[in-house]
């Protein structure tokens, strides 16, 4: 499975708001006989990726970008 955007207000962070759409994510996924779940994060949002880091949540992929034109 894929999570493509997890946003969670500015007002209600540090609440357990991201924690609890994380872990319906992931019971969702497994209802769908799913064993993967992967979500994705812009590199330069330091504090997601350190908030799926401590779920569990590793690196997989990197996609690189650049501005032509």
């Amino acid at each position: 499975g894929l999570v493509t955007d997890l946003y969670v207000l500015e007002s209600a962070r540090g609440k357990g708001v991201g924690a609890l759409l994380l872990k319906a994510a992931e019971a969702h996924a497994n209802t769908m006989g799913l064993s993967v779940l992967r979500i994705q994060s812009l590199t330069a949002n330091s504090e997601a990726i350190a908030f799926y880091e401590g779920r569990g949540y590793a690196p997989y992929e990197l996609t690189l970008s650049k501005r032509i034109g």
